[in-house]
């Protein structure tokens, strides 16, 4: 998995990193962490900064989600990818 974090460096961005990393920390299967700050990727998310995105699905935007959030959302992509190499058939 790969989050991205689309923010320019400022406490709020700052916080989304902070708390994105707090969730990951100690997992085996720990995400890619990106953070974007340059404001020609940034066009389409400047006026709702900062973007927290798994897997180029947006999960939080103009908000620093908690910790907890953060953990929640990585159960449930854990348990979606579980559930999908599951009914995936084998050729």
């Amino acid at each position: 998995m790969k989050i991205k974090i689309y923010g320019l460096q400022c406490q709020e961005t700052e916080r989304v990193i902070f708390n994105v990393q707090s969730a990951v920390m100690g997992r085996e299967d720990a995400p890619i962490i990106c953070w974007i700050n340059d404001i020609e990727k940034m066009k389409l998310w400047i006026g709702i900064i900062p973007v927290l995105l798994f897997d180029d699905t947006m999960k939080s935007c103009g908000y620093v989600p908690s910790t907890e959030e953060i953990k929640e959302w990585l159960k449930e992509e854990q348990h979606t990818n579980e559930k999908l190499s599951e009914e995936i058939p084998l050729l």
